[in-house]
């Protein structure tokens, strides 16, 4: 630090005759501890000279530029009360200064606490306000002036006074901050606050106050409750299907199944849960199902069939919808296809039935249309099945009743059940040939 020291004036008072000494400067760079011995340096020169001496320093530190007056007195041995008089001055000007930066600091404070979007306040051990921000008090509806001093009861709801002034006993009691997520109704609206308390001491350790700082959440918390709701619907919706859904993790292995997945199994939840899917078919589909996990790599959706077991050792067909999820995941949506498949397997083998058969069978519904035809009746005929599919029995059997007559025909089907006639049929080149015709009522899919 360099202070620029400055003799004002030398007054020398003798009987009457008064010496005015010129002014001379000096100048000399000392730390602050050095401060006291320059003074009585000075001191002692001014006492050689004159009965008192008045200087100034002027000095230029972090805290910015300042002048020190010093007032100096030869007295009787006095060398070292004027090096403390010029030390007591420099405490003074130091504390001063402190003073100063302390209060520029809470102005610091209160300028950003004042601009700050959250809600700020101080509460004291007999849970009365001592501090709010503009914004808290904005939230209240009220005036700064309105709340500070007031207790919490005057300003809440005693429900939610009495939350706050347990959580503030909390904080005085323990002497730690504490985090909370409270509800709070404010005027006109119900709030959700994040909230840190944190206790203020003193010099001797004691909590003097509770310092708050509180976050409207409210919309935050209003998207969480929105996605648990709709957490909880596509639960539901997910229970209610008619189809087994299975969430498989990233190593493949089951990680959520729904009822009714575990009802196609027979096997409960808690044992399907962190098996593979492999685990449950024979050793044959397995190649198959890991080329399906496979195909997931490069492509989002893959559709599959496959055969596994029940608990109860039998086998059922499944078609299995599978997808990657966003998670990395994936969802299996699968479905008991058995019947299907039998039902299938059945109508290939009667098609194989009448398609290998040497006469022509024909399938008609009650107004004379061909529904299904064998290979021999196209041979024969000399007209591909697609059609045979589109014409009636009156365009290749010359005999065939028309209109009415059909109609009879129908109904002595339905009373007997079965009948017997000849009649000449057709080809599409216009050959003609004779032909016995032996029909036979069925019913399916409600139909005859």
């Amino acid at each position: 630090m360099l202070l620029i020291a400055q003799l004002l004036s030398v007054l020398s008072v003798v009987p009457h005759v008064f010496i005015l000494g010129l002014g001379i400067s000096a100048y000399a760079t000392f730390e602050r501890k050095s401060f006291g011995i320059f003074a009585m340096a000075m001191g002692a020169l001014g006492t050689l000279f004159a009965g008192m001496i008045v200087f100034q320093i002027f000095g230029q530190d972090s805290g910015g530029p300042f002048w020190v007056n010093l007032s100096l007195v030869a007295l009787p041995l006095s060398l070292m009360a004027l090096a403390g008089h010029a030390q007591l001055l420099w405490s003074y000007r130091q504390s001063s200064r402190f003073e100063t930066a302390l209060k520029e600091s809470e102005r610091q404070y209160r300028t950003l606490s004042e601009l700050a979007h959250d809600m700020i306040f101080m509460v004291d051990p007999n849970d009365k306000i001592i501090y709010v921000n503009a914004f808290a008090a904005n939230s209240l509806r009220k005036s700064v002036q309105e709340i500070v001093g007031k207790p919490l009861t005057q300003l809440f709801p005693p429900g939610t006074a009495q939350r706050m002034q347990e959580n503030l006993k909390k904080v005085f009691q323990t002497g730690e901050a504490i985090y909370l997520e409270t509800q709070i109704l404010f005027p006109g609206v119900d709030r959700w606050l994040d909230s840190r308390l944190v206790p203020l001491k003193n010099d001797s350790g004691e909590i003097y106050a509770v310092y708050g700082l509180s976050r409207d959440v409210s919309d935050r918390k209003k998207a969480e409750q929105a996605i648990r709701a709709s957490e909880e619907k596509f639960r539901m919706l997910v229970e209610r299907a008619s189809e087994g859904i299975f969430v498989y993790g990233k190593t493949g292995l089951i990680e959520e199944v729904n009822q009714r997945g575990s009802d196609l199994s027979g096997f409960s939840r808690e044992e399907l849960v962190g098996k593979s899917p492999m685990d449950f078919m024979p050793p044959e589909e397995r190649v198959e199902a890991g080329k399906v996990f496979q195909r997931l790599q490069t492509e989002n959706h893959v559709e599959a069939e496959a055969r596994q077991f029940r608990k109860d050792g039998s086998l059922c067909v499944v078609a299995a919808s599978i997808s990657t999820l966003p998670d990395g995941r994936t969802l299996g949506i699968v479905r008991d296809i058995t019947e299907q498949k039998r039902s299938q397997d059945y109508q290939r083998l009667v098609q194989f039935s009448m398609d290998n058969s040497d006469e022509a069978i024909f399938w008609v519904d009650q107004t004379g249309g061909f529904i299904q035809v064998n290979d021999s009746a196209c041979r024969s005929l000399e007209y591909s099945r697609e059609e045979l599919l589109t014409m009636k029995v009156a365009q290749i059997s010359l005999k065939a009743p028309t209109g009415p007559g059909w109609a009879e025909m129908c109904q002595s089907f339905v009373k007997h059940g079965a009948m017997a006639f000849e009649s000449i049929h057709r080809s599409k080149s216009g050959r003609q040939y004779p032909g016995a015709l032996r029909g036979n009522l069925r019913a399916f899919d409600g139909k005859k």
